[in-house]
């Protein structure tokens, strides 16, 4: 029962690639991040790309999610026949090692006021870590709202080919950056020497596709073992290999959180994000776990970029 929220994920996302929908990629341009009305929290990690899916699938145009007792607290009503989509949580169970046996969180909590955490340290008690859900309605379900409680959508004007100052204050949040040399037909993050080549602004066909590279290579260079060390290999991380799949996908979503960030759209694939969809599609068959890491690595990834920890 544990696996099962993972094999709901991973089932959506390969259900997705196999559409060439590709999760990550937001279904909107000039907007923030999928984001809870009520709270104002945006959603990150694997929720982000789940919020993408159903975004994509069902066509919706607004970024904001509520719950069914969050639409009824506004005055508002889910349109009937919306389809809802879930959203993950972490858990966490407590078992005892020498018995087997799922010990109460309120004990654990009465341990832990006792000063008994060592029991959890020389490995006695077994933390098991697990997700759980709950649905959402996208607001274009929702009818009745006050217009007012609904933030007004915002567009970035930019002009092609030229900077953009939200995807520079990005890159200039980074520390201990990698160097970036605009000196090459073709992108690329170096792990040996620590730095990234790409084509100059003015090559691209627009500017929000170079700093779609660029934050893409970005996340790449976090990987190396100065920074996240997600074991780089030391040329160019195995091309062909599995692990360079794997890599790839933390820097796709990693970039497209980013881009995100930002308020720049990324509607224009990597040139080898299809050829690699179907590697992705046997790592997460393999693999029902992966999605849910491989996004939080790249969430981790693009807070590392921004120098911020998260709540």
């Amino acid at each position: 029962m544990l696996n099962k929220v993972y094999e709901m994920i991973t089932n959506a996302i390969i259900e997705s690639l196999e559409s060439n929908i590709v999760p990550w990629k937001k279904p909107w341009s000039g907007e923030s991040a999928h984001s809870n009305l009520v709270t104002k929290r945006a959603y990150t990690s694997i929720n982000a790309l789940l919020l993408n899916v159903a975004a994509t699938k069902q066509g919706y145009k607004s970024n904001y999610w509520v719950t069914f007792k969050q639409a009824q607290s506004l005055s508002g009503n889910v349109i009937k026949g919306s389809k809802s989509a879930i959203v993950t949580y972490s858990d966490r169970l407590y078992v005892d090692e020498s018995t087997g046996n799922r010990i109460p969180t309120k004990k654990i909590k009465e341990m832990n006021k006792q000063k008994l955490k060592m029991k959890i340290i020389t490995n006695e008690i077994k933390v098991i870590f697990y997700l759980k859900y709950y649905r959402v309605f996208n607001l274009d379900c929702i009818e009745g709202i006050d217009n007012s409680k609904i933030p007004k959508k915002t567009d970035i004007p930019t002009s092609e080919n030229e900077k953009i100052n939200a995807c520079d204050e990005i890159i200039n949040m980074m520390q201990n950056p990698p160097d970036i040399k605009h000196c090459k037909q073709n992108a690329y993050y170096m792990p040996s020497d620590d730095y990234i080549a790409l084509p100059k602004i003015t090559e691209f066909t627009s500017s929000q596709s170079y700093y779609a590279t660029l934050f893409h290579e970005l996340v790449h260079s976090t990987g190396h073992e100065n920074r996240l060390s997600r074991k780089l290999d030391n040329k160019r991380y195995g091309a062909g290999k599995i692990s360079y799949s794997k890599e790839e996908l933390v820097a796709e979503i990693g970039s497209n959180f980013l881009c995100s960030d930002a308020n720049i759209s990324c509607e224009q694939l990597n040139t080898s994000t299809k050829a690699y969809i179907k590697s992705w599609i046997k790592v997460l068959n393999d693999d029902a776990k992966f999605i849910v890491i491989a996004a939080a690595q790249a969430q981790k990834a693009a807070n590392y970029i921004r120098n911020i920890t998260p709540d």
